[in-house]
C-alpha cells in the first residue's frame, strides 16, 4: 500500500466493479463520482448515511442512465444501510418478548429484510420510471427508495385519518 497525503481512495483506482462508501457523510464528491465512472465502476452502495454529495449522486445517477447496464448503479444510504437499522429492532423486539436468537437466525431475518428493501426500490423504481427510460436501463434505486418512502408515509397518514 502507498499513502497519499490529503487524498481519498476514491481517485486513486485505475479500475473498480464495486465502491462501498461507508465512513462519513458526503465521503464521495463530484469529482470523486467522476472518477469512479472513469474507473468502470459497476456498483455504488452506501454503507453510512449520506456517503455520496448530491453532486457526486448525479454523476452517478446520469451513468445510469447514459449507460444502461454498463453504467454505475447506485444505491443509497437510505436503502442499502437500512440493515443496522433493522437489526436495532430485531433486537427490541427479542427484548420484549425476552427471546435469544442465535446469529444465523438473525442473520437469516436481517438477508429478508434486506432482500425486501432492495424488490420494494426496485419494483417501485420499474413501476414509476420504466415508461421514462430506454430498454435496458438500469431502474433508479435512489428513484425508488424516495418513492417508496413517500407512499409508506403517506398511506400511514391515511390510516390515521391524516388525510386532506
Amino acid at each position: 500500500f502507498e499513502y497519499h497525503e490529503g487524498a481519498r481512495p476514491w481517485t486513486l483506482v485505475n479500475n473498480v466493479d464495486i465502491a462501498l462508501p461507508s465512513a462519513t457523510q458526503n465521503e464521495v464528491s463530484k469529482e470523486e463520482a467522476e472518477a469512479l465512472v472513469a474507473a468502470g465502476c459497476k456498483v455504488v452502495a452506501e454503507g453510512s448515511n449520506m456517503g455520496s454529495t448530491q453532486e457526486a449522486i448525479d454523476v452517478f445517477e446520469a451513468s445510469r442512465a447514459k449507460s444502461g447496464a454498463n453504467g454505475i448503479w447506485y444505491a443509497p444510504g437510505k436503502a442499502a444501510n437500512c440493515g443496522g437499522v433493522a437489526v436495532s429492532g430485531l433486537e427490541m423486539a427479542q427484548n420484549s418478548q425476552r427471546l435469544q436468537w442465535s446469529h444465523a437466525e438473525v442473520d437469516d431475518k436481517l438477508k429478508g429484510i434486506m432482500k425486501n428493501c432492495y424488490d420494494i426500490c426496485y419494483n417501485t423504481a420499474k413501476e414509476y420510471a420504466a415508461q421514462n427510460q430506454p430498454e435496458g436501463t438500469l431502474p433508479s434505486l435512489v428513484m425508488g427508495a424516495n418513492i417508496a418512502g413517500f407512499i409508506k408515509v403517506a398511506d400511514a397518514m391515511k390510516a390515521q385519518g391524516n388525510w386532506w
